[in-house]
């Protein structure tokens, strides 16, 4: 079995927006298309700044897209205490409305 390594943006990028809890109504252009025929189900948003973390925001993104971006409700927030898992990050940019 062979593996196919890729570097995020190979694939292009989606636009995602958020909709409720801390980050609603902010849209990101930079979600990475992976391979797979569908966008990540989830996000997870950091709150607070890299040296004092309050915890993650939670996003489940709704199973249709409606153009031109995916949508993601909130659904919580983890304490900073809860573990994350590793493909976790922070997504950088942020489209102006």
């Amino acid at each position: 079995m062979s593996t196919q390594q890729f570097t995020p943006g190979d694939l292009g990028f989606e636009i995602a927006e958020m909709i409720g809890g801390p980050f609603d109504g902010a849209r990101y252009k930079d979600i990475p298309v992976l391979p797979g025929p569908e966008m990540p189900s989830f996000l997870s948003l950091p709150l607070g700044g890299a040296d004092a973390p309050h915890g993650r925001a939670g996003y489940k993104r709704r199973p249709q897209k409606d153009a031109p971006c995916w949508r993601y409700d909130y659904v919580g927030t983890k304490p900073p205490s809860a573990p994350h898992a590793e493909a976790e990050a922070p997504v950088r940019t942020t489209l102006k409305a």
